[in-house]
């Protein structure tokens, strides 16, 4: 069947096609080999990164609170692909995570030079499970406000890295 957390993201391959994603078999991730999969996992992320900047088009000041709902959904996913997609992208450079927590591959990220902003990063993952498991108005507005003045740009510096990487 299809796979059950595929990316954190999709739970049916009409999901992941909604979300412009390329929807994967149970297997798939065993199949593909290291360097074929971060690559993959771009695409997925430039695709994600392209959404939640269209969605900050105008700026988080004019979006209603259900627009702004929907940048934090938008941000959550990114963030989960951006994390993904550097520990596949280490691990196809030949490193070993462990253990493989969000944390750690932001560390290891840091350390190889792949981000260089360590504490936005942080900031990001302190942001994304804070907004997953509550729900506070300050919390919330200061959340929108940061993913478009400091995660973004974070976010598109790293897409920036890895596409470089990707092209050679």
């Amino acid at each position: 069947g299809q796979s059950a957390s595929h990316e954190g993201l999709c739970r049916r391959a009409s999901q992941c096609r909604t979300l412009g994603l390329q929807p994967a078999g149970a297997d798939e991730h065993h199949l593909v080999n290291l360097d074929v999969r971060w690559r993959q996992r771009l695409q997925n992320l430039s695709r994600a990164l392209s959404l939640l900047s269209d969605g900050l088009e105008s700026g988080s000041a004019s979006l209603s609170t259900l627009e702004q709902e929907g940048i934090v959904q938008r941000f959550e996913y990114t963030f989960e692909l951006a994390w993904k997609t550097v520990r596949d992208y280490l691990e196809a450079s030949g490193a070993t995570i462990s253990p493989v927590t969000p944390v750690q591959v932001l560390r290891d990220a840091l350390a190889a030079k792949v981000i260089t902003n360590g504490h936005v990063w942080m900031d990001m993952l302190s942001h994304r499970n804070l907004l997953s498991h509550t729900y506070q108005e300050e919390v919330f507005h200061k959340a929108v406000e940061d993913i478009e003045r400091r995660y973004l740009p974070e976010m598109a510096a790293l897409h920036t890295w890895l596409t470089q990487r990707a092209d050679d």
